[in-house]
């Protein structure tokens, strides 16, 4: 169960915790933009598929962290798409950060997707 959904136009951080002692836990930033405001109709499509776009788009950024995935994505939902890119993450590069007393590796790449209703 997903404790946290992703919003529209902000900018957040998902940590990836280590998968086994060997491993490192990762962060990378991801945002979900519309091209202008959203108006009360592309709110509420936004809203009644939250759940599932944080669950594909978590899923597609944990997974390009150990596979690489296409530079730009098109993730087609019930009455909206999503169009993702990637791009280097500059600002990361300079980050440090923690989990306890565990380093936390920043991602090369953030995701910026854009979400219009169909």
């Amino acid at each position: 169960m997903t404790l946290y959904y992703l919003s529209l136009n902000k900018a957040v951080l998902l940590l990836f915790p280590s998968g086994d002692a060997s491993s490192e836990p990762h962060v990378v930033q991801v945002i979900i933009k519309t091209s202008s405001t959203p108006t009360v109709g592309v709110l509420t499509s936004f809203f009644l598929a939250q759940s599932d776009i944080t669950k594909i788009i978590e899923s597609l950024v944990g997974t390009h962290l150990t596979t690489p995935v296409p530079r730009e994505v098109v993730l087609e939902g019930r009455g909206y798409n999503i169009r993702g890119r990637r791009q280097e993450w500059k600002y990361g590069k300079g980050l440090k950060l923690a989990w306890g007393d565990q380093q936390v590796n920043t991602g090369d790449d953030k995701w910026v997707f854009f979400f219009e209703t169909t």
